[in-house]
């Protein structure tokens, strides 16, 4: 075998090995591969929106912790899949490193409309999510929402991180009070903000 050939035998074998690592298979269930509108966990917010197109997003803040802050807007027809888009920023990060991502698309009462779309994505991420089994149960909410329920599907990283689906099922008073309509919500959170969000936040 002549020197170039066992150069090429090298990198083929190189090749073959980057193909068939266990490496190249766990990188498709890192949630930064994840997008939603164009935008990944651990983007930068400015790398999509100016500063004064940021400043104009509404804040939500927490009870307990002002480690993070949510920031939203209604997309008005200039977002690609949904209508409605929020991100978890921490409070002075003049980067606006994104910690979690959002996407909703309302579905003004029509909740079997909401499930089935809710089927089709659940399915999709079922192949690209092949070694993780989606976890399917029904929350029903409390205290001024009482009456209404969301059907969630999770899937569970394992390293805690977590791709969420869900259709929310308003009740009667809050559609009239608080003028909310079935909405189908995509989110992807890390467990670092999950942990944060379930116990230090309220």
């Amino acid at each position: 075998m002549t020197q170039w050939e066992c150069v090429f035998m090298r990198i083929f074998l190189l090749v073959l090995i980057l193909i068939f690592s266990p490496q190249s298979w766990t990188k498709a269930d890192d949630i930064r591969d994840f997008q939603i509108e164009g935008m990944s966990v651990g983007d930068s917010l400015l790398d999509f929106y100016n500063q004064d197109e940021i400043k104009e997003m509404y804040i939500t803040t927490y009870p307990k912790s002002k480690k993070y802050i949510k920031l939203g807007f209604r997309g008005n027809g200039t977002l690609n899949d949904y209508e409605h888009v929020t991100f978890h920023v921490k409070e002075n990060d003049k980067r606006y490193i994104i910690h979690t991502i959002n996407g909703v698309i309302f579905f003004e009462n029509k909740l079997d409309k909401c499930l089935k779309k809710k089927k089709e994505i659940v399915k999709d991420l079922s192949k690209t999510l092949a070694s993780l089994k989606p976890h399917d149960y029904e929350y029903a909410y409390e205290n001024a929402a009482k009456g209404s329920i969301a059907y969630v599907t999770d899937f569970d990283f394992n390293d805690g991180s977590s791709v969420r689906i869900y259709c929310v099922n308003w009740s009667t008073y809050i559609e009239e009070n608080e003028n909310y309509a079935d909405s189908l919500s995509i989110s992807m959170s890390p467990k670092y903000f999950l942990d944060w969000l379930n116990n230090e936040s309220q």
